[in-house]
């Protein structure tokens, strides 16, 4: 192996480093066996580099890349060439390259496919942290490719090391310019992260059918579903409904949604002119569904979002990375005040021949009241009057599952008492469906906004009475007021104190500085979705408008250009100016001399030494032989006879010596130039 070609066994040592940091964020969402494939070959390398263990053979290679295809194919199979496919195969080629990296091109080509592998994280995540992470490893390649071409020429391996550091982190810091105006000025595309994901991911949050248990189960789940930011005061808790998704179809067990009409712009209803109206921005999670949320009744206008006739907000695709929508909503518009026959038909569908415990109770309310509104109301008054429990771990009912929950247990979570309640009001004649998604949040008052949580999930009712529309109603306020009034935060502490389970979250919104450190995280984490990931095609607008003004915005590309040029031309100049070989004022001196002599038609010869030179000198002009000698003398004294450079006044006469060779030149004999 060629010495130049060899890999320096502390640069291998980075490449290793770097390749343990690149693969450790896919652990989360990349199979096991991927990541085994990867921790094997950095162990045997590691072996290798030890001197424990060989490289493998071609049988060997051979082998472990039939056994990654196979098992890449029994995975994948079915999916095509999807992202998880693709990203996993990048991981493992990564891998297998570095149990036949013998040269430095080998690392070269390992460092080029970890900055990919590393870009490839952001396929599944944006967040502050991993953006800060990236750019640490990022700046760990950079070091690794620096210590490729760097000797450690003495230096304590300590120092070598920072040194590689150091480098590397000038070099991100000369193209940091660059970026900044490439992120501010080149226009919005899509990322390559907008690619839809495996139609086989989880989806996470509300559903668009539900069981009872369902919610029980989001009700411990601390993830945050979505962020709201008011122009204006925040509602009261009480009245923070955030709408999701109407189920109407009900089979004895599960609540389903019907899929409704994406309405025309024209077949929106028109909101009063003095309307009260709340004006908001909500940044929500990936959900992998296709609604959105907010406040009844909301209006969005963002291209690929509109409104079904449930009144739901729905996206064309389902949502695969965080989206930013504004709303305004108008709470207390009244929407569809006719019914049709077939959505009065869907508002009152039941399943035949079961609950008839409760089919009874809704004839006899019927009989005892004519009006709609007032049975209604006589029913959610049963849920405060008779002894029900608001719980987070009912027990199991069998099929009747409405009449066990009326009569028997009365203990149930918000999906209980709404589904019951749905159920009892279509046994009367009523028409009414379920609607699920959050109720209540928590104030960040580091940044003025609100988080929802997946412990907010809540489901209430929606119920038609002739001449109102649609009406909310909530059968949980009846019997647990405080879980509206205040939130779910404090039964979400309870479920986690009695299961014994989530320590840290519990921790962490129980202890204040805890929770302000946590608080004061999250308002970063709000700051970075909303001024980084935020920045969309018409944020860049808005704010190259307010930058520029309305009439320069034609003058946009060119000033964009100029400004590359700009950077480019500067950072081109930086170059040139370092990578000039350095000169102290001795070779400064002796340059000028040379150039001054060559020009009197004594060159010095390609090759030669300063020293021949001089004496080369002394032959041709005899009678200068003593000045040119002493010039020698001196540069042999600074070059070779002391570590130290000359002095000041050393380094002046030496020029002074030098300059009376040139300005004696023409009392020389033979000034013609000839080379002896």
């Amino acid at each position: 192996m060629a010495v130049d070609r060899a890999i320096p066994r502390a640069a291998l040592l980075w490449v290793l480093a770097v390749m343990v940091l690149i693969v450790l964020p896919h652990l989360n969402h990349l199979p096991l066996w991927v990541m085994l494939l990867s921790a094997m070959a950095i162990c045997w390398r590691w072996l290798i580099f030890l001197g424990r263990a060989a490289y493998p053979g071609k049988l060997v290679r051979a082998m472990l890349l039939s056994a990654v295809s196979i098992v890449a194919f029994v995975q994948f199979r079915g999916q095509g060439m999807g992202m998880d496919v693709t990203v996993s195969l990048l991981v493992c080629g990564v891998a297998l390259k570095l149990l036949e990296m013998r040269y430095k091109s080998d690392i070269y080509i390992v460092n080029t496919l970890g900055f990919l592998t590393l870009m490839s994280v952001f396929l599944y995540t944006q967040t502050m942290l991993i953006s800060l992470y990236s750019l640490c490893v990022i700046a760990l390649i950079l070091a690794s490719l620096v210590s490729l071409n760097r000797e450690v020429s003495g230096e304590q391996p300590s120092v070598w090391h920072l040194r590689n550091i150091k480098l590397s982190g000038m070099l991100m810091l000369q193209a940091l310019p660059l970026m900044l105006v490439l992120f501010i000025f080149f226009p919005r595309i899509a990322p390559l992260w907008s690619v839809p994901l495996p139609g086989n991911v989880t989806q996470t949050g509300v559903s668009d059918e539900m069981t009872p248990g369902d919610i029980t189960q989001l009700a411990r789940s601390a993830n945050i579903a979505f962020r709201a930011s008011f122009d204006g005061a925040s509602p009261l808790p009480q009245d923070m409904y955030w709408r999701g998704v109407v189920l109407d179809r009900f089979d004895g067990q599960t609540w389903r949604r019907s899929e409704g009409r994406w309405l025309r712009p024209n077949e929106l209803q028109t909101p009063p002119g003095d309307a009260p109206a709340l004006d908001y921005n909500i940044v929500l999670e990936p959900t992998y569904q296709t609604w959105l949320y907010g406040i009844n009744v909301p209006r969005v206008r963002q291209p690929g979002v509109g409104m079904d006739t449930y009144n739901t907000l729905i996206t064309a695709r389902p949502l695969t990375q965080r989206l930013r929508y504004d709303v305004r909503s108008f709470p207390g518009m009244v929407t569809e005040r006719a019914l049709s026959d077939r959505a009065r038909e869907r508002a009152l569908q039941l399943p035949d021949d079961l609950n008839p415990r409760t089919r009874a109770l809704a004839a006899e309310l019927r009989s005892q009241y004519a009006d709609d509104q007032a049975l209604v109301l006589a029913a959610l008054r049963r849920f405060r009057t008779q002894g029900y429990a608001y719980t987070l771990t009912p027990p199991a009912m069998s099929d009747n599952s409405i009449d066990d929950f009326l009569f028997d247990s009365q203990q149930g979570f918000c999906g209980h008492y709404a589904g019951a309640a749905v159920f009892l009001l279509r046994a009367a004649g009523v028409p009414a469906r379920m609607v699920v998604g959050y109720q209540g949040a928590e104030y960040n008052r580091f940044d003025d906004y609100l988080i929802v949580y997946q412990y907010n999930a809540h489901a209430w009712i929606e119920v038609w009475l002739d001449g109102q529309g649609w009406q909310h109603f909530d059968p949980t306020a009846w019997v647990a007021p405080d879980r509206i009034e205040q939130g779910a935060t404090e039964l979400y502490r309870q479920s986690l104190a009695n299961q014994q389970e989530g320590g840290l979250a519990l921790a962490l919104s129980s202890v204040d500085w805890l929770n302000t450190l946590r608080l004061r995280f999250d308002a970063l984490e709000y700051a970075w979705n909303l001024r980084v990931l935020g920045y969309n095609e018409s944020a860049q607008l808005d704010f190259l408008r307010d930058l520029f003004g309305e009439q320069r915005m034609a003058w946009l590309p060119a000033i964009v250009v100029l400004i590359l040029l700009a950077l480019l031309t500067g950072l081109a100049m930086l170059l040139l100016v370092r990578g000039r070989p350095p000169t102290d004022p001795l070779a400064r001196e002796l340059n000028r001399f040379f150039r001054n002599m060559a020009g009197k038609g004594v060159a010095r010869d390609r090759g030669e030494a300063p020293g021949r030179y001089f004496r080369r000198l002394a032959t041709l002009y005899p009678q200068q032989a003593n000045d040119i000698r002493q010039c020698e003398a001196t540069l042999d004294h600074a070059l070779y006879g002391s570590s130290e450079p000359l002095s000041r006044d050393q380094l002046l006469q030496f020029r002074v010596q030098l300059r009376r060779l040139v300005r004696n030149y023409r009392q020389m004999p033979g000034n013609s130039g000839t080379k002896g």
